[in-house]
């Protein structure tokens, strides 16, 4: 292709250090762009819908957390009506008690969550692939299957108390390929049984959460350039869309 693929992850790299936490945010939202879907994972080659945030607020702010979609909601985007410049998600929350996979899910339960890449515009991480769509166009399809939709800003003070008290469950191998995180969270909890863990879907809770090292991540450690083939690709289709958008006199 005669690219520098050293040169552009440096170039790369010395960019994402200069962003403010809602570009990092972003940033890693289009990183996973056409990558598959991974129930249960959180890493720029596959991740789920949750773990999709939960990877890119850590790649963004430094705090780890790893939970659900409905958790998520409740306890870290609290904000209502964010503006433009916050960390954004939108969620996707059921009007009735229904089966959600191989679970039962009551009223009032966020089933699903995108990030938000601007306005009106989303990553969102579902089979088959992650895809950059248009919030209205995911909404119809819940709404019209009983769902209700809130946009929500994230309260970084409650992301830090949710990593603080290692809010952490089953993270997949892949994640320690593109991050570092070290140390232990309350030591051997095999049988811990808390919040987090009870919402998980009965996914065994991490016994040993870490904390963080070095704040930010270390990215494209071993896939570097798969990833920036799908960030370049996310950086042209971003801009296509928000060209379509503007043509069309969409505002969100």
């Amino acid at each position: 292709m005669g690219i520098r693929w050293d040169n552009l992850m440096e170039t790369e790299r010395r960019q994402f250090e200069g962003m403010d936490e809602t570009d990092r945010f972003v940033y890693f939202l289009l990183l996973q762009y056409g990558s598959p879907y991974g129930w249960g994972n959180e890493n720029p080659a596959a991740s789920d819908c949750s773990g999709a945030v939960c990877m890119s607020l850590f790649a963004a702010t430094g705090l780890l957390v790893r939970t659900t979609a409905d958790d998520l909601m409740k306890r870290v985007f609290t904000k209502p009506n964010p503006r433009a410049g916050d960390i954004r998600a939108v969620f996707y929350v059921t009007k009735k008690t229904r089966k959600h996979g191989d679970r039962t899910v009551a009223a009032g339960t966020a089933t699903h969550v995108a990030g938000f890449v601007d306005d009106g515009v989303i990553l969102n991480s579902q089979r088959p692939t992650a895809r950059i769509r248009r919030v209205s166009d995911v909404s119809d399809w819940y709404m019209r299957n009983g769902h209700e939709v809130l946009v929500r800003g994230l309260d970084r003070t409650a992301l830090e108390r949710l990593a603080a008290a290692g809010a952490v469950w089953g993270l997949d191998d892949g994640f320690h390929r593109y991050f570092e995180i070290g140390g232990d969270v309350g030591g051997n909890n095999e049988n811990k049984t808390g919040t987090v863990a009870n919402m998980a879907g009965g996914r065994k809770y991490c016994p040993s959460c870490p904390r963080i090292v070095n704040g930010a991540a270390n990215m494209f450690m071993q896939e570097g350039v798969k990833s920036a083939v799908i960030r370049l690709a996310a950086q042209a289709v971003i801009r296509i869309v928000r060209r379509k958008l503007k043509g069309r006199g969409f505002r969100g």
